[in-house]
C-alpha cells in the first residue's frame, strides 16, 4: 500500500507526501484493525481483552500482537489510517481533498489484492448458499470451519473494487472534477456497497447486534458513507 500511496501522490504533484513517514500509519493500522476485529468477533475473541481486564499484561500483549492466527478488521484499519491522516494534515487542511483522491485509488487497489488473499486463505466468507458459484473450503488446513457451500463474498468484493476503479478511470478521463470529489465519491460508494453485502457475511457475533441489529463494521461503513457525503457537499460548496 505504501508504494501505491507514493505513486498516486506523485500524480497529484506531492513531492513530499505525508506517507513518506509510513511508521505511524502502520502502527495505527495494526492496532485499530486488531481492536475492531476483537469487537466484531466478540464471542470468540473477548478473552483477549479479558486478559487485560484481569491484569495479565504480558498475556494480553502476546495474544494481541502475536496471535496464533492473524485476523484484522478492514474498517478498523481504515479508522486507524484516517486518524493518522487527520493528525498529519491538521496544519495544512487545504491539501486534504487532493489526498482523498490519492487514498481512494491506493485503497481500492490494496483492497482488491487483499480480498484476493482472503479468497485463497478463507478469511472472508459468506452465509451458507448452495449455487454453482459458491465457495467450499474443504482443505484440511483451511481456517474456515464450515465445510458447506458458502456465498462467494470475497469474489463479490473483488468485483466491486475492480468495478469502482474502472469507473474512476473513465470519469477522470472525461470530466474535470475538483480535488477530493472523486475520492469521496469512491469511498462513499465502496462503504455503501460493503454495508449491504455484510448482511450476507453470516457474522452475528459482535456485541453491537444486540443493541442496533447491525454489526460494528456495518455501523462503521455507514459512518464512512456519511463522511463521504459531507465531504462532497463541502467540496461542491453546498451546505446542509
Amino acid at each position: 500500500r505504501s508504494v501505491l500511496l507514493h505513486r498516486f501522490s506523485w500524480k497529484k504533484w506531492f513531492t513530499k507526501p505525508i506517507f513518506s513517514s509510513i511508521v505511524p500509519f502502520t502502527l495505527s493500522l495494526f492496532f485499530f484493525s486488531r481492536i475492531f476485529y476483537i469487537f466484531s468477533e466478540w464471542v470468540e475473541e473477548k478473552y483477549v481483552l479479558m486478559e487485560l481486564a484481569y491484569g495479565h499484561i504480558f498475556s494480553f500483549l502476546r495474544l494481541f500482537f502475536i496471535p496464533q492466527d492473524y485476523h484484522f478488521s478492514l474498517f478498523g484499519a481504515i479508522f486507524g489510517f484516517g486518524l493518522v491522516f487527520m493528525i498529519l494534515t491538521s496544519k495544512n487542511k487545504k491539501e486534504r481533498p487532493a489526498y482523498l483522491d490519492v487514498i481512494a485509488h491506493a485503497f481500492l487497489w490494496s483492497a482488491l489484492l487483499g480480498y484476493f488473499a482472503a479468497l485463497l486463505w478463507g478469511q472472508i466468507y459468506g452465509i451458507a448458499w448452495n449455487s454453482p458459484i459458491s465457495l467450499i473450503y474443504d482443505h484440511k488446513n483451511s481456517i474456515v470451519t464450515a465445510r458447506s457451500a458458502l456465498f462467494p463474498l470475497p469474489i463479490v468484493y473483488m468485483v466491486l473494487c475492480g468495478g469502482i476503479l474502472f469507473a474512476l478511470s473513465k470519469v477522470t478521463k472525461h470530466w474535470p472534477l475538483p480535488d477530493g470529489y472523486i475520492g469521496s465519491l469512491a469511498l462513499g460508494l465502496f462503504g455503501a456497497l460493503i454495508f449491504l453485502f455484510e448482511f450476507l457475511s453470516g457474522n452475528r457475533k459482535d456485541i453491537f447486534y444486540d443493541y442496533f441489529s447491525l454489526g460494528m463494521n456495518q455501523i462503521g461503513w455507514l459512518i464512512l458513507v456519511l463522511i463521504a457525503v459531507l465531504a462532497i457537499l463541502r467540496i461542491t460548496g453546498k451546505k446542509i
